[in-house]
């Protein structure tokens, strides 16, 4: 595994904050490695026990503890929303569970609240006090009939998990998911109790500021990452884990001693909107493909911390990237290992076959999160701007594109009348969907941001070419 150590420490210099790997195969650990280090000040290396936090992997793990709680009754996922939070601004009496489950809801995304990120995520709060950040305003949508990436819902989960079982959602969760799959680091963060061998949290650091100054003495250096309450985290991103733990998780998945085969099929169905078409979210996961086999896992992005877990059932294969570098591309590290260990077909470049109409699709599209891409004409072909790339895409039907130097990126346009159309753009791992803005802005388009999210700070975007952190 030399090759896959070299493709590492390409990336993570041995004095600077540092990644835990695990490739497993048919449930065996094929390759494990740890490199840099879990306290730069301290010069302290990352070990296989290092506690890593999770961010929005913490997700599948939430929906887990809601689905086992569910299957034995505790739980209707299909109940309203207010059968379990009283109170709950909904006079309708359209929200469920499953909408939050699936981030199908409308419920504001409260990281992209204005303002939030430059004070409110650093302050202590009661569960009833975060909620009010945005029980009150207006959905995004009609609860169904969209997806839209929504921290906020899975922090009411955690609400509506623990008094259906009577229990702090930290003990529901270690009693129904962590402790029967065999992760016996694992558990809920808090910023005061101690954590043995937890690392630390860094960001780059920026040589023209101030307070930015590098820490190893050039311009390339690092910063501690800024301060984020665990009273804000909670059931959408505030779980800790070691990379043995998540080889645990991995193995306890494979070997079925969570869920049986019915309820991980439930798990892994992508959710149905209202019109009939489908997001690539099932019940806390992400649901994609990567040339030509379907994959299932889930990303998270924090001030300081990266991570991704995924499996790809039909090659009995898993793999685990973790991190305290904030913003490093762990989904991207990943599709690195699985292209080498795996060595899995390249799909066939694609050629323009179909007559289209390019100029029907132009515009600016974008999500709940704040993320865009926008599509432009240029000489007869349309263009992609998406995630700091520009790419050529030739047609495959009339609604149907490829990117023909990287077959994996395919782009699908769906007609719904006027300015409500949208783009589903399909990345190796992820993808990301967008409705057309009505003013018909002409702005490059941010970076995209995975289903897995924008979490709570710099660690959600898509990074250029290689995929969602």
């Amino acid at each position: 595994m030399r090759l896959v150590d070299a493709m590492v420490r390409e990336q993570v210099g041995g004095g600077e904050p540092g990644v835990a790997v695990a490739v497993t195969q048919e449930g065996v650990v094929v390759h494990q490695g740890c490199y840099g280090l879990a306290d730069v000040e301290w010069r302290q290396q990352v070990t296989p026990d290092t506690v890593f936090a999770l961010a929005s992997l913490t997700k599948p793990f939430t929906a887990l503890a809601a689905v086992l709680l569910a299957r034995d009754g505790a739980l209707d996922l299909d109940a309203p929303l207010t059968d379990y939070l009283d109170g709950y601004p909904d006079p309708h009496g359209l929200l469920r569970l499953r909408h939050l489950l699936t981030h199908t809801s409308g419920i504001p995304n409260f990281v992209t609240a204005p303002g939030f990120l430059d004070g409110p995520q650093r302050l202590d709060r009661s569960p009833e006090q975060f909620v009010g950040l945005f029980a009150h305003l207006p959905l995004d949508f009609a609860p169904g009939t969209r997806y839209g990436y929504s921290n906020s819902g899975y922090r009411l989960l955690d609400l509506i998990i623990e008094r259906a079982a009577g229990a702090p959602f930290g003990q529901v969760l270690h009693d129904r998911v962590l402790a029967p799959a065999g992760m016996s680091r694992a558990r809920m963060l808090d910023n005061a109790r101690l954590v043995d061998r937890r690392a630390r949290g860094y960001e780059r650091a920026d040589p023209d500021s101030p307070d930015g100054r590098s820490i190893t003495g050039d311009a390339d250096g690092w910063r501690n990452a800024d301060y984020i309450s665990a009273t804000v985290t909670g059931g959408a991103g505030g779980l800790g884990a070691t990379l043995e733990d998540l080889i645990a998780f991995d193995h306890a998945l494979r070997d079925r001693l969570l869920v049986d085969r019915a309820l991980e099929k439930r798990l892994h169905t992508p959710v149905a909107l209202a019109d009939g078409r489908t997001e690539g979210y099932g019940l806390g996961w992400v649901l994609s493909h990567y040339r030509g086999t379907p994959t299932v896992g889930h990303a998270g992005g924090i001030e300081g911390f990266s991570s991704y877990y995924g499996r790809l059932p039909e090659h009995d294969t898993g793999v685990i990237v973790l991190s305290n570098r904030g913003g490093f591309d762990a989904m991207g590290l990943a599709r690195r290992l699985i292209d080498h260990l795996l060595r899995l077909p390249e799909p066939a470049a694609r050629l323009a076959t179909v007559r289209h109409r390019p100029e029907r699709w132009t515009g600016t599209y974008t999500d709940t999160v704040g993320a865009s891409a926008q599509l432009v004409v240029h000489e007869g072909d349309l263009v992609l701007l998406h995630g700091g790339r520009r790419r050529r895409m030739v047609p495959l039907d009339a609604a149907t594109y490829a990117d023909p130097r990287d077959p994996g990126v395919l782009l699908r346009c769906h007609p719904a009348g006027s300015w409500l159309a949208s783009i589903t753009v399909t990345h190796p791992f992820t993808w990301f969907t967008g409705h057309r803005r009505q003013d018909g802005g002409e702005q490059q388009g941010s970076e995209p941001v995975h289903p897995a999210g924008r979490e709570y700070g710099r660690g959600g975007a898509l990074p250029p070419a290689l995929g969602p952190v």
